[in-house]
């Protein structure tokens, strides 16, 4: 088990990826995640890749993005190895 340092760190850098990923202040990114205005969603691609699914927003003001490990991938953007979500579009 973690202690609660290292998972601190963890749920930080989660943060600022998601916030670098929706182009949002962290601090905003933690109030949608408190309101319930956040949505994440655990995932994997084709090629067994974790990733966290974050939107947020609806219609043309909606935000998507595959956060990886280490890169970010917007919706409408296709993942490296070209999966796609169900709607056709590359999440």
């Amino acid at each position: 088990m973690t202690d609660g340092r290292e998972m601190y760190q963890e749920i930080n850098a989660l943060l600022g990826n998601l916030a670098t990923a929706l182009a949002l202040p962290p601090e905003t990114v933690a109030e949608l995640l408190e309101q319930g205005a956040l949505t994440l969603e655990m995932g994997k691609d084709a090629a067994g890749n974790h990733f966290v699914l974050a939107t947020h927003g609806d219609g043309d003001d909606q935000r998507v993005a595959r956060v990886y490990k280490d890169s970010i991938h917007h919706l409408g953007a296709p993942p490296p190895d070209g999966t796609t979500g169900a709607s056709g579009i590359g999440r």
